[in-house]
């Protein structure tokens, strides 16, 4: 029942060097469907405020955009290779909305963010 009627992901690498090598990888998708909150009323026997929903998906989160870039270095040996990388997820930093949450009493949200820029050094191994 959840849709996303665009999707786009796009791949680059190219050698710089011989032992180098940069990568990209781009990432569109139009928002997930969600069902909006309308207000909230009290339930007395919980002591707690209920959502009211309002029509079942008929709201979207905005899109979805990510750019993350990776170069590594590789070393060929008889026993096998090794390759070292850096790899940057969200290299814009964008705040790409994931789902959202409300206060106590339904009045007001805020999406719920997903990863900032999140770097990671690694070394591969390859017999």
């Amino acid at each position: 029942m959840l849709d996303q009627p665009h999707v786009l992901t796009a791949l680059a690498t190219a050698p710089l060097g011989l032992q180098w090598r940069i990568g990209a990888r781009f990432r569109y998708a139009s928002g997930n469907p969600i069902p909006p909150t309308v207000g909230s009323y009290v339930d007395t026997s919980l002591q707690e405020y209920v959502p009211l929903s309002g029509p079942v998906l008929s709201e979207r989160l905005p899109a979805f955009v990510q750019l993350d870039v990776r170069i590594d270095r590789s070393w060929t040996r008889p026993w096998g290779t090794l390759k070292l990388f850096l790899d940057v997820q969200n290299v814009t930093n964008r705040l790409n909305p994931e789902g959202v949450s409300y206060n106590f009493d339904y009045s007001s949200r805020q999406y719920t963010r997903g990863l900032p820029v999140f770097p990671s050094l690694g070394l591969e191994y390859a017999p």
